[in-house]
């Protein structure tokens, strides 16, 4: 049985943004589908616009002006790169532009390109002596009344990268999260007030909260939102953000071999799920590599989720998968909705949401899995459990924030 909220007793893979164990633990449990758990509820768990306003004042420049691209930022390699090297730096992407609003997502080139304006280069130089890694950036002063940031450059030094399988593979992808939060526009180093990964030394067991599994603490990407979503070049760190709040609605669900759910603040819905990894702590345990599975699996649970005017969402998820082809599908029927701001009810309790289902079709690699056609919506997924015994995941949609825990 999956440990509930607040224990961390195996390696864990995830997916999507980490909320953290110290808050969902107390989120009340509103019953049962099957045999997941539900929890719903409002936490005070964000950081509220007065510290991402001091955030924000910290990070900049002397004059505290706020300077970002004045358009989504596209990122390039310069010169060649080692796969393990690129692996690591799309990972730490993935994990920044999880914080970003969907028009503001970093774009990683295939080569280098030509482009003149929001450019993120990247070099993995052969050493630095100002440490793991170092950003330039470069601003725009041809508007003084805009002064956006231009461009930036990051060196991440190549020994930090490759000595991974000493230092963690943790280690390297928050080195490479804080370089490119600089090259986003927090210029400067935060002090040690702050819960944040933008500390000019690593993070240690001072910080006042637990660091969340997804890297950027709760302060990081509450600033991102702002600086992306609500603030202008120009701006003071200390405009108006509007309707801002430290507090989340959240709808989870605990299985047994997978937590999931997804967390809604401040207009923008974070979908998350983990569990425990496959095997003993033992990384090469992928699903094709499992004696035990053939022919086809299916793993079936629960999806749950929020609309973007706060309605919840539940229904039933099935993750199926050809053992010898790595393909399948992940469906998901009966979905109900009820009143924005209410906790979903019993099965059949609700209204059909849209047609009642959602299906698409999913390829897998390693312990990982994606969609790859069927109806609209970006799915995420992970088997978890020490043989495989559970799938979770996350689907996003423009009309749906959902994530899915299932056991076979």
């Amino acid at each position: 049985m999956y440990s509930e909220f607040g224990q961390q007793l195996h390696e864990r893979l995830f997916v999507g943004i980490h909320q953290g164990d110290e808050h969902l633990g107390s989120l009340p449990s509103i019953g049962q589908r099957g045999s997941t758990k539900i929890r719903y509820g409002r936490l005070n768990d964000g950081v509220g616009a007065t510290t991402v306003a001091a955030y924000l004042e910290a990070g900049l420049l002397s004059d505290r002006v706020v300077r970002r691209h004045a358009s989504p930022p596209v990122l390039r390699v310069n010169g060649t790169a080692e796969s393990h090297h690129l692996d690591a730096l799309v990972r730490s992407v993935q994990l920044v532009n999880a914080s970003l609003p969907a028009d503001w997502k970093i774009t990683i080139l295939p080569d280098s390109g030509d482009h003149d304006s929001a450019i993120i280069e990247v070099d993995f130089v052969p050493s630095l002596a100002a440490g793991a890694g170092v950003t330039h950036y470069y601003i725009d002063r041809a508007s003084p009344g805009q002064p956006s940031l231009d461009r930036a450059r990051i060196e991440i030094d190549r020994n930090v990268m490759d000595a991974a399988p000493i230092i963690g593979e943790r280690l390297v992808q928050q080195v490479l999260a804080h370089e490119i939060v600089h090259a986003l526009g927090v210029l400067d180093h935060l002090p040690t007030r702050f819960d944040t990964i933008m500390e000019s030394d690593n993070p240690g067991p001072s910080q006042g909260i637990e660091q969340p599994l997804s890297i950027l603490y709760p302060a990081d990407r509450e600033a991102l939102r702002a600086l992306y979503g609500r603030l202008a070049n120009g701006d003071s760190p200390a405009a108006d953000l509007g309707p801002w709040t430290s507090a989340s609605l959240h709808i989870a669900g605990n299985g047994r071999h997978a937590n999931f759910g997804v967390a809604m603040r401040n207009g923008y819905a974070e979908a998350w799920a983990h569990g425990y990894h496959p095997g003993e702590f033992c990384c090469d345990f992928s699903l094709g590599n499992n004696p035990a599975l053939s022919g086809s699996v299916t793993w079936n649970g629960v999806l749950l989720g929020l609309t973007p005017d706060a309605a919840a969402v539940a229904g039933d998820a099935a993750i199926s998968v050809n053992i010898a082809s790595m393909t399948g599908r992940a469906d998901f029927t009966g979905l109900e909705t009820w009143n924005p701001n209410a906790a979903p009810g019993a099965v059949g309790t609700g209204a059909t949401w849209l047609d009642g289902d959602l299906g698409y079709t999913i390829a897998v690699r390693g312990n990982t899995f994606r969609e790859t056609g069927g109806d609209a919506g970006t799915l995420t997924g992970i088997f978890t459990g020490r043989a495989h015994d559970g799938a979770a995941g996350t689907l996003e949609r423009s009309d749906l924030t959902a994530a899915f825990g299932a056991s076979r």
